[in-house]
């Protein structure tokens, strides 16, 4: 097998996996959208700065208290998915609407309450992914193409 064809498949083993990547995400994003709503309370906000990566990300540090058939939970998270934002404006302005000490809606899970978030859907814009895997698509075929010839 030539090393185009080895390219070739390698490409569109990428190709295959950000597929599945993008039906995994969907089918959470799907689930997410039954939810149920509560009120809470938002004891705490605070924003830290994560060095564990190559990048420093800014993530938020919450505590909102709940309550799902008559049991007390306390949240921590905002989105469900990914709280880490490169961008501390982004994370800012994501936290806006919540002040410290003011009842808000917590988004939880109906199968594990334990589960929940202040924002309901996290980033499911699949449309970049989409394009990227499209493009190892198109170049693992013109690799297959290249060396068969």
């Amino acid at each position: 097998m030539g090393s185009g064809r080895m390219r070739s498949m390698l490409l569109l083993l990428v190709a295959i996996c950000g597929i599945g990547k993008v039906v995994h995400d969907s089918r959470q994003a799907q689930a997410r959208r039954g939810w149920q709503v509560t009120r809470g309370l938002l004891r705490s906000s605070r924003i830290d700065v994560d060095f564990s990566s190559r990048r420093t990300m800014y993530v938020v540090d919450l505590a909102y208290p709940y309550v799902v058939n008559g049991r007390t939970y306390t949240g921590t998270q905002l989105r469900p998915d990914y709280s880490r934002f490169r961008v501390r404006s982004e994370l800012e302005r994501a936290m806006a609407p919540f002040a410290v000490g003011e009842s808000l809606n917590v988004f939880y899970n109906p199968l594990d309450p334990e589960e929940s978030a202040l924002i309901r859907v996290g980033r499911s814009s699949p449309g970049v992914l989409l394009l990227v895997i499209l493009a190892f698509l198109v170049a693992s075929f013109v690799l297959w193409k290249q060396d068969s010839r």
